[in-house]
């Protein structure tokens, strides 16, 4: 049987969500990449919008055209995936920026002097609306960290691949909250390149074989004859003897030392891969390492690849130093519902909500790389009939440094019932500047995990009570409480649990009032603040973010821990039923 004829295609995959871009007048050409059915080329560029009112073209999402031969379109277009996966991860890693989710865009036969042509699309939402923070990079700095790769021999490059896979997930996880599956990427792709590091160190010293470094680091071995039966019927019965030269590769090679930096990495990544320890317990150190944890992995690949020093050099400055943040713009409203009475939402709505919308005006790239946008913002409330709104701050960050200036804003009046309307005291509209930005995630974060305490005490009551209780929707966490807390003082099989209990509600209630507390305070750039009555001073709450991210770790830890103590609660009246 004949094989099937060879033909050429054209694949277009689409990184969505990229935050790598490419001067449009530029491209990454590769090529060609040896497959079975013969060399592929990639092009590898960033997509312009050109919108007929800006002179500016705006900057989308990367695009990857792939062309190369194959027996079918299937075929072709699992090669293009494979390829734009891999460059587009190893320039993930060299800009310091995550790729994006790639996909299929669409594919066609492109095998020249043909009339009929197969073709096959897969349809992707195109990115609108205002540009994505991104990093702009250079191709020919890129290009050249891509050219060393391809240099290593296919064994040590593939393993040097899996690394960079971890480093490209971790940065997928770079923002507030992912530091916990960030670090474990970062310290499995440590242990990816530690063959790598010793064969490098090997070279550097002269030596050929793993036994001669551990011998040159430890002395030689015992030379008791009963140790050395020993360790030959163990090896011989299938027994393994560890080797420590790993963890002395991975703390000397790659961590240069910081034992600090290296014992926590290693710890968290242990601890969360095992499920030793709770998740807010490895968060705090996770947020605590991943910086020095993600300098010393990539700095330990530039060592792996024939790059000059000067390259090495840029690579590891402004602006592709640090790893950027996988978060897009942050924007906070905050204002005042007036109504007199308590069905907030507009007709078909669970809750009260405020739509607001962004229209492009005006783009311009600066010749210091940074972008200016003008932008028009229209707030759209959807209220219930009888309330108003009156809309005191707005925020908007990024997470680059962001600067906002002439803030213009329309306030939109719900057309279908006048009283959704912005109070007719009028809307006062201020705008916090950049430093505010730090504040913003972490207060939302607070809020929203404290939000749950009280749906988790309703959920603790359906689970104790032996007869249905009805709860009012606004009895105050504590309440709640104490009706948890009576009902396992009566019950002698929840004795042993008894005070685990009332310590954890105890916290509960604790940060519940907190949240309390500053749900009605102002960020501010130096703190959060609470307004006072009229002729009062204000009171600074708070003046450090970390705290606030400190409370926000102790609400999902104690979230966590009065989940698993439920568990324990109920498994216990269980067998206290079955008992009697």
């Amino acid at each position: 049987m004949s094989a099937p004829p060879i033909s050429t295609y054209t694949v277009v995959v689409r990184c969505a969500e990229s935050l790598i871009r490419l001067p449009f007048d530029r491209a990454i050409a590769i090529g060609p990449v040896t497959s079975e059915y013969g060399g592929y080329h990639l092009v590898i560029r960033t997509r312009a919008e050109r919108v007929e009112a800006f002179s500016t073209l705006i900057p989308r999402e990367l695009w990857i055209e792939v062309t190369g031969p194959a027996p079918s379109m299937d075929i072709a277009v699992r090669l293009a995936a494979a390829y734009s996966e891999e460059f587009v991860r190893q320039i993930a890693f060299a800009t310091n920026a995550w790729q994006g989710l790639l996909s299929i865009h669409l594919g066609y036969e492109s095998t020249p002097d043909l009339r009929e042509r197969p073709f096959f699309q897969n349809w992707i939402r195109d990115e609108t609306g205002l540009p994505r923070v991104a990093r702009e990079i250079d191709p020919d700095l890129i290009f050249r960290v891509l050219v060393a790769i391809a240099s290593l021999p296919i064994k040590q490059r593939s393993r040097f691949m899996r690394a960079v896979i971890q480093y490209s997930d971790a940065l997928q996880q770079w923002r507030l909250g992912g530091e916990l599956y960030a670090a474990s990427h970062l310290f499995m792709g440590a242990e990816a390149i530690t063959p790598l590091a010793l064969e490098q160190e090997l070279k550097r010293r002269g030596l050929k074989t793993r036994k001669d470094l551990e011998r040159e680091l430890n002395g030689p071995p015992p030379t008791s004859l009963a140790l050395r039966i020993a360790a030959y019927l163990y090896t011989k019965a299938g027994g393994r003897i560890s080797s420590k030269l790993d963890s002395w590769a991975r703390l000397t090679l790659i961590f240069k030392e910081d034992l600090q930096a290296y014992r926590v990495a290693k710890a968290v990544s242990d601890k969360f891969e095992h499920g030793i320890e709770h998740h807010s317990a490895l968060h705090q150190q996770a947020k605590d390492s991943i910086n020095r944890t993600a300098f010393y992995l990539r700095d330990a690949l530039f060592a792996l690849i024939p790059l000059s020093d000067a390259d090495r050099r840029q690579l590891q400055a402004h602006p592709y130093a640090d790893p950027m943040a996988s978060s897009g713009f942050e924007r906070q409203l905050r204002g005042k519902l007036v109504s007199d009475h308590t069905d907030l939402a507009a007709e078909g709505d669970v809750y009260p909500v405020v739509r607001w919308e962004f229209s492009l005006l005006d783009l311009k790239h600066l010749a210091d790389g940074r972008t200016e946008m003008r932008v028009a913002q229209k707030i759209a409330p959807r209220l219930g009939r009888g309330v108003s709104l009156t809309v005191e701050g707005v925020a908007f960050a990024g997470p680059t440094p962001t600067d906002v200036a002439d803030l213009e804003m329309e306030v939109v009046r719900g057309s279908a019932q006048p009283s959704h309307a912005i109070s007719g005291a009028g809307v006062e509209l201020s705008l916090a500047d950049k430093a505010l930005g730090k504040w913003i995630h972490p207060f939302g974060s607070f809020i929203l995990n404290s939000n749950v305490l009280p749906h988790l005490g309703r959920y603790w009551l359906s689970k104790l009570a032996t007869e249905q209780v009805a709860v009012p929707p606004d009895l105050p966490l504590g309440e709640v409480a104490s009706i948890i807390l009576q009902i396992i003082a009566e019950s002698p099989a929840l004795l042993p649990l008894r005070e685990k209990c009332e310590s954890a509600w105890r916290e509960a209630v604790e940060l519940h009032h907190v949240r309390a507390f500053v749900a009605v305070a102002r960020p501010e750039p130096a703190g959060l603040t609470v307004q006072r009555p009229e002729g009062t001073p204000e009171v600074r709450v708070m003046d450090d973010v970390a705290t606030l991210v400190g409370l926000s770790d102790r609400v999902v830890a104690i979230v966590q821990r009065l989940t698993a103590l439920l568990d324990d609660v109920v498994i216990a009246t269980t067998a206290s039923k079955q008992t009697t």
